[in-house]
């Protein structure tokens, strides 16, 4: 079998990664985003410095979301919701470049994109008193502790989205 390289925001990456699933689309700026099996038209932003939890949260989204771009910098998120639209997006506190926390209190202030919810995602090492001031003033949606379950992942996604559920 032949082993295939991709690269996510120039890291060269094991093609072991991705399910048979997934479909990989290259943006203009060369950025991944993995076309999953979720519902149509639903699409959301992962932005992590950390490649594997970029991954859990891709694959964790893969029943909910129809597309998940990823981003590693405040730099990269920022251009993706600039040039997109996104129904949810993960955001980490902690990035290089512009924090988590600045990205938040951008889309929050805009106009067309404030109803975006955004889940702020913090260390599970992170003293809770110290970050609830900070989560607050960034306006988030909710936040969750790393690292996150897929019950929790699936429980916030229900109670920010809109999404019908089978009949």
């Amino acid at each position: 079998m032949e082993k295939v390289a991709i690269e996510e925001h120039g890291a060269p990456r094991d093609a072991a990664s991705l399910s048979a699933d997934d479909t990989i689309t290259r943006t203009d700026t060369g950025t991944l985003g993995v076309q999953a099996n979720g519902l149509p038209g639903v699409k959301a932003l992962v932005v992590d410095a950390s490649f594997p939890v970029r991954t859990q949260l891709k694959n964790a989204l893969k029943t909910i979301a129809s597309h998940v771009d990823l981003a590693q910098t405040g730099e990269e998120a920022i251009e993706f919701i600039n040039n997109k639209r996104y129904d949810i997006i993960f955001l980490d506190v902690m990035l290089p470049g512009i924090d988590g926390y600045e990205i938040c209190r951008m889309i929050k202030r805009d106009p067309k994109k404030r109803t975006t919810p955004v889940v702020l995602l913090v260390a599970s090492a992170s003293p809770a008193e110290s970050i609830k001031g900070k989560i607050a003033l960034a306006s988030c949606d909710t936040y969750l502790a790393k690292p996150v379950q897929q019950a929790v992942i699936d429980d916030v996604v229900k109670k920010l989205l809109p999404i019908p559920t089978p009949a």
